[in-house]
């Protein structure tokens, strides 16, 4: 998990750099994940804003390639794991 002073991957949560006194918390993701999540996606997948767009366009396929590419929830609240929330508690009652 990143800490407040630095950016972090909105899909794995790694530090990516040093980034001081900034409010906005998993709104990049980190090469690896960028790369994995578009093919997933069949599209570009490059920014906090486009998994959240992905994951309530389909989010079967988001969850699935989120959790394969080692999701992580971020200690500081954000998009991504609000939409990631969401989904998921979509997903249970839709089960139940």
């Amino acid at each position: 998990m990143a800490h407040g002073d630095y950016a972090c991957c909105a899909c794995c949560d790694v530090k990516m750099y040093y980034d001081a006194c900034s409010e906005e918390v998993k709104t990049k993701l980190c090469g690896s994940c960028a790369a994995s999540l578009s093919i997933a996606a069949g599209t570009p997948v490059t920014s906090g804003a486009d998994v959240v767009a992905w994951v309530q366009r389909d989010r079967e396929s988001a969850m699935a390639a989120l959790h394969a590419n080692g999701y992580h929830v971020c200690f500081y609240s954000n998009a991504v794991d609000g939409a990631v929330k969401a989904a998921f508690t979509k997903e249970v009652s839709d089960a139940t």
